[in-house]
């Protein structure tokens, strides 16, 4: 996905205790715990200044499966440049529904071929 760092209490201000600051993350860290920091607790810094982030779990490739009667069947769509479009049939096999059903985290798929 897409990450999108946001400051200044984008998201409002929180209240209670300021446990992390001067955060210095590489981007290859798996926790936020990992990333070099000052002391926990120790800050310089108030709620106004409090870190927020945007997920979006979509990027270029990311397929989906549209209008079918479970959320493992559907017509299947890609995310590219910022929206959802289709793919065509042409020349569609099970090693594509294979390929599409593996993406999405399924072990196998069928494709009925017209």
């Amino acid at each position: 996905g897409v990450a999108k760092a946001w400051s200044w209490a984008h998201f409002g201000q929180g209240s209670g205790p300021i446990l992390l600051d001067a955060v210095k993350c590489t981007g290859n860290e798996l926790f936020l715990e990992q990333c070099p920091h000052g002391d926990w607790e120790q800050h310089n810094c108030d709620h106004m200044e409090d870190a927020g982030v945007s997920c979006s779990p979509y990027t270029d490739g990311v397929v989906r499966l549209v209008g079918g009667d479970s959320p493992w069947e559907g017509r299947v769509e890609v995310f590219h440049n910022g929206d959802w479009g289709t793919v065509c049939d042409d020349h569609w096999t099970q090693h594509h529904a294979e390929v599409v059903c593996r993406q999405l985290g399924y072990r196998y798929g069928n494709s009925l071929e017209r």
